[in-house]
């Protein structure tokens, strides 16, 4: 008998959708804990951001074509950017102290250094 491999969908295989899944789970958290008297809107954001940027990359990651993997991963990057933005809107307005963000803005940070990466790989970005 052959030994079993462990079969993994193309998306699971990229380290900056096991990056985005930890950010969305950090927003998760961070949401849970957020006051809930006049944060629905942006934690509802937070929220639905994060999950866009997910299935963003399994959309690049799943696209056959380099032109469609650009735009799904050009998305993430936004997405993400998003979600850095709304902590840091939240940060300003006493919502959220530094430390309380600081963990998912790092999550930010490596995930569009990432994204980047992949847009750069998929000719997405304009050479230097």
């Amino acid at each position: 008998m052959k030994p079993t491999r462990n079969l993994l969908l193309a998306h699971q295989r990229l380290d900056a959708y096991r990056v985005c899944t930890e950010l969305s789970r950090s927003v998760d958290d961070l949401t849970r804990r957020m006051p809930t008297k006049g944060t629905k809107d942006q934690r509802d954001h937070l929220k639905r951001t994060a999950s866009a940027a997910v299935r963003c990359i399994v959309g690049g990651a799943h696209a056959c074509k380099a032109a469609q993997k650009v735009e799904h991963f050009a998305a993430a990057r936004r997405a993400v950017g998003m979600v850095a933005a709304e902590l840091e809107v939240l940060k300003l307005h006493g919502v959220l102290s530094s430390r309380q963000a600081a963990a998912s803005l790092q999550l930010c940070e490596r995930l569009v250094a990432m994204l980047t990466g992949l847009l750069a790989k998929f000719g997405g970005l304009p050479p230097r």
